[in-house]
């Protein structure tokens, strides 16, 4: 629990009355998945509604991320536990950004035009429009609508995350991601836990060359870009 102690008894679960948090923290969408300490939340924080991906276990603060619902995510503060639900957003906050809803990794009709982010410049190769890469990876809660992301197992142990119901003209469509495909490891490190997987989507945003393994029908594919 990364330090924190946590209240005593159990979480509040789904339905369960539960305390709303005061917390400068909102919620636009969850991402459940089974086991659920691979689910995770896009949630805001701080006056400058700035979005993170968080999972159970984290420490936002001097709050411990307890549990994610389909509508809420449970905190525990103090010796309290609070909820935070969907469309909350932080006191203060810039307006004019919707809620994303809450089944935000379901894709549905209706979408509308990805502006090109994305130039094939080889078979697997790819260059990327840093400054449009930017603007998609700071609106988590639209990306997360583009394809529905989930984790993949194989004998039991996680191997990745698959991909499925990507949307055309989207992130994923425009660098290569086909639905089925499931992205295994980035820069050679394989995406083995939640942990992992946020620390390796953090580098994405930092580097300016990518080197990602995908199981495409159960072959090894690796697909390199180059971000400018």
């Amino acid at each position: 629990n990364e330090g924190h102690s946590l209240p005593t008894g159990e979480p509040p679960g789904p339905d369960d009355p539960c305390k709303e948090s005061d917390a400068p923290l909102g919620l636009r969408a969850t991402m459940m998945a089974e086991p659920a300490e691979w689910s995770m939340a896009i949630m805001t924080d701080g006056p400058n509604d700035e979005e993170r991906l968080a999972r159970p276990g984290m420490a936002l603060g001097d709050i411990m991320l307890v549990a994610i619902h389909r509508n809420r995510v449970v905190l525990a503060k103090g010796s309290e536990f609070e909820c935070v639900e969907i469309g909350k957003t932080v006191k203060g906050a810039p307006k004019g950004r919707s809620a994303a809803p809450s089944r935000p990794t379901t894709p549905g009709a209706g979408s509308t035009k990805q502006e090109l982010i994305a130039t094939k410049t080889g078979e697997n190769s790819y260059q990327l429009d840093r400054e449009r890469l930017d603007e998609v990876l700071s609106d988590l809660g639209k990306l997360a609508g583009e394809a529905r992301v989930i984790p993949h197992y194989r004998d039991g142990k996680p191997q990745g995350f698959k991909v499925v119901g990507v949307r055309p003209g989207s992130l994923y469509s425009q660098i290569g991601v086909r639905s089925g495909d499931v992205i295994k490891a980035v820069n050679d490190e394989e995406i083995t836990s939640p942990a992992k997987a946020l620390e390796l989507f953090e580098k994405l945003k930092t580097s300016n060359n990518v080197t990602t393994t995908i199981e495409r029908r159960g072959r090894p594919v690796n697909f390199d870009y180059t971000i400018k």
